[in-house]
């Protein structure tokens, strides 16, 4: 992790539900990384003791604490094309996948082959042959409300949870019509009026 840029408070104030960044506490310099909810006159962050704190233009708070963006060090992994061909017939990469090389976005069409995003054109054989290095293009995930997230569970689909950076993945079983976690733990009232819901 690498702290990211120092927010001013309207900044903060500004961010959406579930933005995680890290804030600094301002008396122990302790560091956090937590989430952001929505509070009726600004936003609130959790803090170490699980409880959240309300920040506002009028909280005489926004002079004493620090908030950073959070930033992942992250590393794109670069694959020769014999390996993107590998993973295409292997299955881990799908249709509708991406890939960047050499300034061309290119995505894995219906019958398996890869073509231009710009014009859908097939790639060239030479596009393998040649030393250019191929970047996985990685969609960020766009969150849903928790009625959208329970009707994909219903549909079968896999849906996780986002709550002060746990991650919490529920899969709808067979016979059981209770709500779970792989631990057996049912769904917390925390979770639906706080987390933030992604559908895998």
């Amino acid at each position: 992790m690498k702290k990211g840029k120092l927010l001013k408070t309207q900044e903060v104030l500004n961010l959406e539900k579930g933005t995680e960044i890290l804030y600094i506490f301002p008396n122990t310099k302790e560091e956090i990384r937590t989430i952001v909810e929505k509070a009726w006159n600004g936003i609130s962050v959790m803090n170490k003791n699980g409880s959240f704190m309300p920040i506002s233009e009028d909280n005489q708070l926004k002079f004493e604490y620090e908030v950073y963006e959070w930033k992942e060090d992250v590393e794109a992994k670069q694959y020769k094309g014999w390996e993107i061909l590998k993973m295409i017939s292997e299955g881990d990469l799908k249709y509708k996948d991406k890939v960047l090389v050499d300034g061309d976005e290119l995505y894995v069409s219906d019958t398996g082959t890869l073509r231009f995003s710009s014009d859908r054109r097939e790639v060239y054989s030479s596009y393998f042959n040649a030393d250019n290095t191929f970047i996985i293009v990685v969609a960020k995930p766009v969150s849903v409300t928790f009625l959208e997230a329970v009707k994909a569970y219903e549909e079968g689909k896999t849906i996780t949870c986002n709550l002060n950076v746990d991650i919490t993945e529920y899969t709808k079983p067979d016979c059981d019509i209770i709500m779970k976690d792989k631990d057996g733990f049912g769904l917390s009232s925390n979770e639906i009026l706080r987390g933030v819901w992604y559908i895998k």
